[in-house]
């Protein structure tokens, strides 16, 4: 569905001497074909202070979020909230705590992102109690005097792996980087 925005006609020119032919082509069902196909499994390591203890280690999130200007805010994280406000998307992620540094209240986080939103880790984490170290757009005062004292002065988020099924051969593709930002120097 969200392909079709991008991708329905393609128009080609081709030259048999001086005669131009002029080919469209509907690739729309070609290109969905093909893109269901693929499984795109996105992951984002990042440094968050803990301004409340997690319940679990690993856990889920649900939230509306609606875009306003350069800012996303979570609306509700209740489906029903969700419908007086029809702009509003639902975001999805899953997080694991990695390492923890019970002394400073930080931790190494795993993320997981199931739908692509404005700012969604940002804002989710942040909602959530557990704001991005250096985050001075979603961050609260704490995580900003930590983020000051610890040195961090970018926001502790490295989308650091992507792995995807190849849409034509259906070969597994995965690509890795190392996050460099002072924030994960205390973990990796």
């Amino acid at each position: 569905p969200e392909i079709d925005a991008f991708l329905e006609r393609v128009s080609i020119e081709i030259r048999c001497g001086d005669s131009p032919c002029k080919l469209d082509i509907d690739i729309t069902a070609y290109a969905q074909e093909h893109m269901a196909r693929v499984r795109i499994t996105n992951h984002h390591t990042n440094v968050v202070h803990l301004e409340k203890d997690p319940v679990t280690e690993t856990e889920s999130f649900t939230d509306y979020i609606l875009k306003d200007g350069q800012v996303a805010k979570i609306i509700s994280s209740d489906a029903e909230a969700k419908k007086q406000i029809k702009e509003a998307k639902q975001a999805r992620l899953t997080y694991k705590i990695m390492q923890k540094q019970d002394d400073w209240k930080v931790a190494l986080i795993d993320v997981e992102i199931e739908t692509g939103r404005f700012h969604q880790i940002r804002c989710q984490m942040a909602y959530h109690g557990m704001p991005l170290l250096g985050d001075v757009k979603y961050g609260s005062s704490a995580s900003m005097e930590l983020s000051r004292q610890l040195g961090v002065r970018q926001v502790a988020l490295c989308a650091d792996r992507i792995t995807f099924n190849h849409p034509v051969t259906g070969k597994s593709l995965s690509f890795e980087v190392k996050p460099d930002n002072i924030a994960f120097s205390k973990f990796l």
